[in-house]
């Protein structure tokens, strides 16, 4: 055997490439799974932020109304007249609330998601290049074997 063909170990004796191997192995499998999650959830994000847009903007709609209402108009001076005054202030009013509940709601679920994300980077990175690490320690397990 030449120089170039021997095998110099670099593990001990009784070290267990099968068990390091499957180690790698769940380690590619836990990478692969969190780079598909992440890929979901920057989908969601992206959805969410519409739908928080769009409900951000429905409540400032809502609560202009009801300001509007508050701080007394032409359509004020028309529900008093009839005797809706107060009727048309509370629905105004809850329409607001709803509208900024359905707000909240959106820029919490998009929060969660956004966290989520940050999560699932620093697991990827802490994984580091386990596919790598997979091709060496198999390279280095042919040439054990071969030894």
């Amino acid at each position: 055997m030449n120089e170039q063909n021997q095998y110099t170990p670099t593990r001990p004796a009784d070290f267990d490439y099968d068990a390091a191997l499957a180690e790698l192995e769940e380690r590619i499998r836990r990478k692969k799974k969190a780079k598909n999650l992440l890929a979901h959830f920057q989908e969601e994000a992206d959805r969410l932020t519409s739908v928080m847009e769009d409900r951000k903007a429905e409540y400032e709609v809502e609560q202009e109304e009801a300001d509007a209402l508050q701080n007394g108009s032409l359509t004020l001076l028309l529900y008093t007249l009839i005797g809706m005054k107060k009727d048309k202030i509370n629905k105004e009013e809850a329409e607001a609330l709803a509208a900024k509940a359905a707000y909240e709601t959106a820029k919490a679920e998009l929060d969660h998601v956004l966290n989520r994300q940050v999560e699932l980077r620093a697991e990827i990175r802490s994984l580091g290049n386990c596919e790598r690490d997979y091709e060496e320690m198999l390279a280095e397990k042919k040439a054990w074997l071969m030894a």
